[in-house]
């Protein structure tokens, strides 16, 4: 069974993503545990296991509310491909 919601550390402002961040479930995600709502500082891949472009958006989204980079860490590989493609190094530090 996968995992499906999210964990918010609001002392650290660091949001640990569910181990599917796609766009089949992202609406879903955002809506249920009021992502967009949240001062998130830093994201946490680390349970990820399926992840598409879909949730650049949201990093971006993020990354503009943050008054700091957006610290992102255990970024899929597939996904730091992209970073770089769309030369988002700028707005978010991955670590």
């Amino acid at each position: 069974m996968n995992q499906v919601n999210s964990a918010w550390d609001e002392w650290q402002g660091k949001l640990s993503l569910p181990e599917i961040v796609d766009i089949s479930v992202l609406p879903k995600l955002i809506k249920q545990n009021s992502w967009l709502s949240l001062p998130v500082k830093e994201v946490d891949f680390t349970a990820v296991d399926k992840a598409d472009s879909a949730v650049l958006a949201v990093l971006l989204y993020w990354a503009q509310q943050s008054e700091t980079k957006l610290k992102v860490v255990n970024f899929p590989q597939q996904l730091d491909n992209l970073i770089e493609l769309y030369d988002l190094n700028s707005i978010i530090a991955i670590k």
